[in-house]
């Protein structure tokens, strides 16, 4: 098309590389290695990042983690308060009325004893 005319008619040079390996003076390094160097700095660099961002959410995780252990034991004890305290309750109503019961069927046993003593006067009598 059109632009190859151009380059053809020697209006306007032919592209060329940035840089050819067969130009460059010996002993020189190549781009290529540059910016392979380039490149594992930038790796190396974004290691120590992820690294240290791993270590970061580890170390978030080990604090939730202790922070939820702390918080269950402290449930745990409260839970164990509770029903402590839910038995005692439990257990003096339990021996309340066991007084009671016991303070009835002693005044039953006296009510009957006294109708019997003045069953017994009346008879005599």
């Amino acid at each position: 098309p059109e632009r190859f005319q151009r380059y053809a008619s020697g209006e306007r040079a032919l592209p060329r590389l940035l840089f050819s390996s067969r130009d460059a003076p010996k002993g020189t390094e190549s781009p290529v290695k540059g910016i392979a160097q380039k490149a594992r700095a930038q790796n190396e660099k974004k290691m120590v990042v992820a690294m240290r961002l791993k270590q970061e959410q580890d170390e978030l995780i080990s604090s939730k983690r202790s922070t939820l252990e702390q918080c269950l034991g402290r449930a745990l004890e409260k839970k164990s308060a509770t029903l402590a305290d839910k038995s005692l309750k439990a257990r003096m109503h339990f021996e309340a009325i066991l007084s009671k019961v016991g303070d009835c069927q002693r005044q039953k046993a006296d009510s009957s004893a006294e109708q019997q003593r003045h069953l017994a006067q009346d008879l005599a009598q």
